[in-house]
């Protein structure tokens, strides 16, 4: 199986698009997508949060929050969560190390002059 988070998310936005709030905006790397996530929360409201240009890169939390969502991204129903989760850990696809590669091109690193400066090593 391809893990590849890209994909799943591009996939449950398209069949989810009333359970995703997504935030075009430049957001600030400075607790900004928390005071956000916070916020929904205190309406309570506890959508994925796909914030696109949060300094220099794309920031996607809130996957999480609920028993209904996990069943929903593991594809069963919430009393079979832990038996689904346990089949899938069990299966789990060996870890490929690449020189290079798309996620690699996008990598913003200390000193590039961008908001990550000594962020990253």
């Amino acid at each position: 199986m391809k893990q590849d988070f890209h994909a799943f998310l591009d996939e449950y936005c398209k069949r989810h698009p009333d359970d995703v709030v997504h935030v075009t905006e430049k957001v600030s790397p400075n607790q900004e997508v928390t005071a956000l996530a916070w916020a929904l929360a205190a309406q309570r409201c506890c959508p994925p949060l796909v914030c696109d240009i949060v300094g220099v890169t794309k920031v996607v939390t809130n996957l999480f929050p609920s028993r209904e969502r996990i069943a929903r991204l593991l594809g069963c129903k919430d009393d079979e969560i832990h038996k689904t989760f346990q089949v899938r850990v069990r299966r789990a696809a060996s870890l490929k190390v690449v020189r290079r590669g798309p996620v690699l091109a996008r990598a913003a690193r200390a000193g590039d002059g961008g908001e990550a400066d000594g962020a990253l090593p």
